[in-house]
């Protein structure tokens, strides 16, 4: 029970449902049953998320990464192994940059803080150095129209007319 505990939103659903102990296998009379909402999150990032939390918790935890960045964190062949363990380096090594970003957000929903820090330094080290077409084009985000300063000025005069 103590894997999942790092996640404050498990913690609370428990807490809420009045067991705040570990004895849930010592009960016979069958399964406590509690309801966390985990919204938009697939079965893969649920995987890595347990994955990430058992290995926290029951091998090594995640050393704090430290703030603000050495200067050596600018250099191109500079690597999250600087970071953080090996094994967490490791971890954030997807192919799938989508699930990366989906384990970032699943992490802030189930507010587990050390995976959070550590997808949102992924994911920094990942669009570090890349242009705002490339960081458009890796987050979904569409160009901005570009508006011309008369369209802008006429927009002006008529919401001053109207007043």
């Amino acid at each position: 029970m103590s894997v999942v505990k790092l996640s404050k939103l498990v913690t609370d659903a428990v807490a809420e449902a009045g067991d705040d102990d570990d004895d849930d296998d010592m009960d016979t009379s069958g399964p406590r049953k509690h309801v966390v909402p985990l919204v938009n999150t697939s079965s893969e990032v649920l995987e890595k998320v347990i994955e990430f939390c058992t290995h926290y918790e029951q091998v090594e935890p995640m050393k704090d990464i430290e703030t603000p960045f050495p200067k050596e964190a600018d250099e191109d062949g500079f690597e999250l192994k600087q970071l953080v363990q090996e094994w967490y380096a490791d971890f954030c090594q997807l192919e799938d940059k989508q699930v990366l970003f989906q384990l970032l957000i699943s992490a802030n929903f189930m507010n587990i803080k050390p995976l959070l820090d550590l997808t949102c330094l992924a994911v920094a080290k990942y669009i570090h150095k890349k242009s705002i077409e490339e960081i458009r084009d890796i987050f979904k985000i569409e160009k901005p129209k570009q508006s011309n300063d008369n369209d802008a000025s006429e927009k002006k005069s008529e919401k001053e007319e109207k007043v």
